[in-house]
């Protein structure tokens, strides 16, 4: 079944390549390239080369998924004669910085399958970039947002059959928590850019998603991007149409927060109190650090909390659920297993990648500024959302990072003005002036694939 499943994901690559050759059928390949990223797990649309089921860590294999066949055909469509992306660099940092534990400390093999994810996701990433480029972010966006309504209808069924904390889409509330407020900042700017029904309706299932999913940092986290997305638009675009949206959008998330209190109250948890095992984990990881300050191997925390006895020197209890978890906190985790070296690999590839985004407030050449600033803010969240949970560590949260990392880079590199000579028509971007760069960008490009002519 294993050499089935991958001969599957294997053989897609000629058939993306084929849809993208169609006029017809390519808009649902860019559809397909915002929604699987959500979607393949949950129809098992993977398959590996080496696969460890029982390993005890977040990356079990050298994974191949149905994004991947699919990344590389658009990589292949549409790169040819394309600058290398703006952002590239803190992908670049991010692997490099990643090396010491994939090379001296630890095990070789699990570390593997974590920086092959990684490499996979800076793929993705390139291909975003390059379907943003020839004017696919609408239809991105829309497969994304059938992704996050799927999700949200899953969650909001869970909860009303009786679920105290809906697991979702992914399988587990944090996991699916995580991912979709991921979403929401990019989905909500395009809604109030575009006024389509669907992205309202992303929007929309993604807080009954949050809600039902019970998490704490998860509805917080929902409203705070929310909230900073809408402020974000108005100071932008301060129209009286967009006040009045922003105002509407306010009062749904008031209207909202009892029953997001209500969940709270079932749970038993009515306020930000510290759960002591999370504790334990923290007190574990450092304890860790002490002994290792090179880092014990990426995709190794478990094992080596278990087999060094730290879990007992750090009083987790016993269990499956405890013993096969990692700390909660990200930040952490990637110290205890990739050193302070990895640890500075990750900030820069959020940090550098949300100042980026989140500049184009500030910059009034760059068109669909609105859109870069919400990609930004779904990084500045889901880096705060990361201090609760360690799950962006996983192939899907890390996908949508890279996704929103490429949307940027691509309105950046978009809206720059090309050096002209002799008056010649523009390229692509090439544009005279801002508007029609906006709406290049968020217009299917009939010339995709073709290299750019200055």
């Amino acid at each position: 079944m294993k050499l089935l499943a991958l001969l599957f994901v294997v053989a897609a690559f000629p058939a993306f390549l084929a849809l993208l050759s169609s006029p017809r059928g390519k808009k649902w390949a860019f559809m397909a390239l915002g929604a699987s990223p959500l979607l393949y797990a949950s129809f098992n649309l993977d398959g590996s080369f080496l696969s460890w089921p029982l390993w005890q860590g977040y990356t079990r294999g050298l994974i191949l998924t149905i994004v991947d066949p699919l990344a590389l055909a658009i990589c292949l469509r549409c790169g040819r004669g394309r600058p290398i992306p703006p952002l590239a660099w803190v992908f670049a940092v991010y692997l490099i910085c990643l090396l010491p534990g994939l090379l001296f400390v630890g095990y070789f093999t699990p570390a593997l399958f974590f920086f092959f994810q990684a490499l996979r996701v800076t793929l993705f990433f390139y291909a975003v970039y390059l379907a943003t480029l020839n004017g696919q972010l609408l239809r991105i966006a829309a497969g994304l947002a059938v992704a996050v309504v799927a999700s949200g209808v899953i969650s909001g069924y869970q909860a009303l059959s009786g679920a105290g904390q809906a697991p979702g889409l992914l399988g587990h509330q944090n996991f699916t928590g995580l991912a979709t407020n991921l979403c929401i900042p990019l989905l909500l700017s395009l809604a109030l850019r575009t006024k389509k029904r669907l992205f309202w309706a992303a929007v929309a299932a993604g807080a009954i998603g949050a809600i039902s999913g019970g998490s704490r940092a998860t509805i917080g986290f929902f409203a705070f991007a929310s909230v900073l997305t809408i402020l974000s638009t108005v100071l932008i675009k301060p129209t009286g149409r967009n006040w009045m949206t922003a105002g509407l959008c306010v009062l749904g998330l008031v209207a909202a927060a009892p029953f997001a209190i209500q969940k709270f109250n079932e749970r038993g948890v009515v306020d930000f109190q510290v759960d002591p095992e999370r504790v334990a984990f923290e007190r574990t990881a450092e304890l860790m650090i002490e002994d290792h300050p090179w880092g014990v191997g990426l995709n190794q925390y478990v094992s080596v909390a278990n087999a060094g006895g730290y879990f007992d020197e750090a009083g987790v209890r016993w269990g499956i659920g405890a013993r096969s978890t990692n700390v909660h906190n990200v930040y952490l985790l990637v110290r205890t297993e990739a050193g302070l070296l990895g640890l500075v690999g990750l900030l820069v590839w959020l940090l550098g990648s949300f100042l980026f985004a989140a500049s184009a407030l500030f910059r009034k050449t760059i068109a669909l500024r609105d859109v870069s600033v919400a990609c930004g803010i779904s990084l500045v969240a889901v880096a705060l959302h990361s201090q609760y949970e360690w799950v962006l560590l996983t192939a899907t949260p890390q996908y949508i990072v890279a996704m929103m990392i490429g949307v940027a880079a691509a309105i950046g590199a978009g809206s720059k003005r090309p050096k002209r000579k002799h008056n010649k028509r523009p390229t692509v971007f090439g544009l005279a002036n801002r508007a029609s760069s906006a709406g290049v960008l968020i217009k299917p490009d009939t010339h995709e694939g073709q290299s750019a002519r200055s």
